[in-house]
């Protein structure tokens, strides 16, 4: 029986992720370069609906355009859902960092305070992401 690992490809932020997450757990940790690649999420989704023995990773957002047949994995008996992500109980997860160069002024403040805002956290979470605690 032979896994199929699909992954995205290299530079994208969900990489980036899944790399420094194993490299927690092993530090020499780095992608095999023969496993199928996608520059999107879609693209791995897909990939992991049609692929029979396939495993992969995407976004929280995705994990609900699995298929019927294809399940995610829990860590530790742990399932990713967005209060396990917000409580920390998940360890596979980032964090999105807004920087600004000395405090925000202007529009800038404005931006910030307008995502940070109960409008702005409700697109935060329409876009796929999880929305500040």
């Amino acid at each position: 029986f032979t896994i199929a690992v699909i992954a995205r490809e290299d530079g994208s932020g969900t990489r980036d992720c899944f790399d420094t997450a194993m490299k927690t757990v092993n530090s020499s940790f780095t992608m095999k370069d023969d496993v199928a690649t996608y520059n999107s999420t879609g693209g791995v989704t897909s990939a992991v609906n049609s692929t029979p023995g396939s495993i992969g990773y995407v976004n929280l957002n995705a994990v609900e355009h699995l298929s019927s047949g294809t399940k995610s994995i829990s860590v530790d008996g742990i399932t990713a859902t967005a209060d396990t992500v917000i409580d920390g109980s998940y360890e596979i997860s980032r964090n999105l960092v807004l920087a600004t160069n000395g405090e925000a002024t202007g529009m800038t403040a404005f931006f910030l305070n307008w995502v940070l805002s109960e409008d702005g956290q409700e697109i935060v979470e329409e876009a796929g992401f999880v929305r500040i605690a």
